[in-house]
């Protein structure tokens, strides 16, 4: 009896060890070899991949949106009929609204017109316009608002299916060449010089220069720069077309300017211009010349 026991607790152990082996969790290589560590899932790689693909979005989309500003302003001036002047423009990243002074409404219907025609506004409408003065010696103040359209060339790189065909070290190759423009040393110094040399060659005058603190990012730190400046419309329509070609990308993120003069269509202009541009996380702004 004890042979035929012990018989039948062996050939027991025998099916358990067999259903054991026929699991395919159970009898891999890796589990069989002591010490050796699993495979790695795939999740891991893919959320990699998606951070990747992340970053190199935002700074695309960077480089895309710096000459938004002077392309606005361009817009803004182009379409302004003869003997029709701005005495204030106020941009704030979404929208823009322009104040002026012109001898007629019919002048003013031209300039909206022309404006509507912009390839960087949209939903282009006439808020107001007053009479002052006499028919043939007064002025209409108007004033005009409109909406900036999405720079579609900003999302033609979003994450997605598209980029699903791209290695991960191709994926990391594009970003590194992407963050060489934000790694360069910079600092409250180097700043200064790149956008006075630039308001020198625009011939506007830095009146202020005021850096705000580094604040975290989604991937990377920011740093606002406040500067005023003055000098003409032109010479401002100058100065944002160089600062959209920097070697460091600054971002407009809003600008406003008035006039001296109201009535004056060749006045000098003070113009606030709110600037944003972008670090590698751990970077000393002190280290920067």
């Amino acid at each position: 009896m004890r042979v035929i026991a012990t018989a039948r607790r062996r050939a027991a152990a025998l099916v358990l060890c067999l259903a054991a082996c026929l699991t395919p969790q159970a009898c891999t290589s890796d589990q069989s070899a002591p010490g050796k560590e699993p495979a790695p899932a795939a999740a891991p790689s893919r959320q990699a991949s998606a951070v990747l693909e992340g970053k190199i979005a935002f700074l695309e989309g960077v480089l895309n949106r710096r000459t938004v500003a002077a392309r606005l302003l361009g817009d803004l001036t182009v379409a302004l009929p003869g003997r029709v002047w701005p005495t204030e423009v106020a941009y704030d990243g979404r929208a823009v609204r322009v104040k002026g002074r012109a001898p007629s409404n019919d002048l003013v219907a031209d300039y909206v017109s022309g404006l509507g025609r912009s390839a960087v506004l949209t939903d282009v409408s006439l808020v107001s316009s007053a009479q002052w003065g006499t028919r043939n010696t007064g002025y209409v103040e108007f004033e005009v608002q409109a909406s900036v359209r999405e720079d579609r060339a900003e999302n033609a790189r979003e994450p997605g299916p598209g980029r699903n065909s791209e290695s991960s070290d191709a994926l990391s190759r594009r970003l590194e060449e992407l963050e060489k423009v934000i790694a360069a040393p910079t600092g409250t110094a180097g700043a200064l010089r790149g956008l006075q040399n630039a308001a020198n060659d625009a011939r506007l005058a830095v009146t202020t220069f005021a850096p705000g603190a580094q604040a975290p990012g989604e991937f990377y730190s920011e740093w606002p720069v406040s500067i005023v400046v003055a000098g003409s419309r032109e010479a401002l329509g100058r100065y944002l077309e160089r600062i959209g070609v920097l070697p460091r990308p600054w971002l407009v993120d809003r600008f406003s300017f008035r006039t001296e003069s109201e009535g004056e269509p060749r006045s000098p202009i003070s113009a606030s211009i709110m600037l944003r541009t972008y670090l590698p996380r751990g970077t000393s702004l002190a280290r920067g010349r």
